[in-house]
């Protein structure tokens, strides 16, 4: 079975991951991590976070052609090292929102929601290097 939808449910979905988002107290986070992304939804990830980005509050402007896109952040200090593999998305309260395929800027692109890039290039994060986040972006179902 194959269900369409129409893009202002498309752009209603992705301006709900904003509402969800901005829920908190502060400003949502999006964590960067190493390892496996966690079989199951809202399940406790068991690698290390690489980058912890505070997000602007609001966290992303109206989704358009279904499409999700949160706003420009600033670069933050990578606390462990590793290669980044999937993020997690929280409001600032902790709460769990969605987690997403994530990878370097310098790696193969496959379709992955959020890229993030190192300061000085490479294809693995050093614990204290400058990680900036290069996208995080959102289609909707049904493109």
């Amino acid at each position: 079975m194959t269900i369409r939808v129409s893009t202002i449910l498309r752009n209603a979905l992705g301006d709900a991951i904003t509402t969800l988002a901005d829920a908190g107290t502060a400003a949502a986070h999006l964590k960067i991590y190493s390892g496996t992304k966690p079989a199951t939804k809202g399940t406790a990830p068991s690698g290390d976070v690489l980058a912890d980005f505070i997000m602007a509050d609001p966290i992303a402007g109206s989704s358009a052609s279904g499409i999700w896109t949160a706003s420009a952040v600033s670069s933050v200090t990578a606390g462990n090292a590793g290669v980044p593999t999937f993020a997690v998305l929280e409001d600032s309260d902790g709460t769990y929102i969605a987690d997403l395929d994530a990878r370097l800027s310098t790696a193969t692109d496959n379709g992955e929601e959020v890229v993030v890039t190192i300061s000085g290039g490479g294809t693995s994060i050093a614990a204290g290097a400058t990680v900036s986040l290069s996208s995080a972006t959102l289609t909707m179902p049904n493109a």
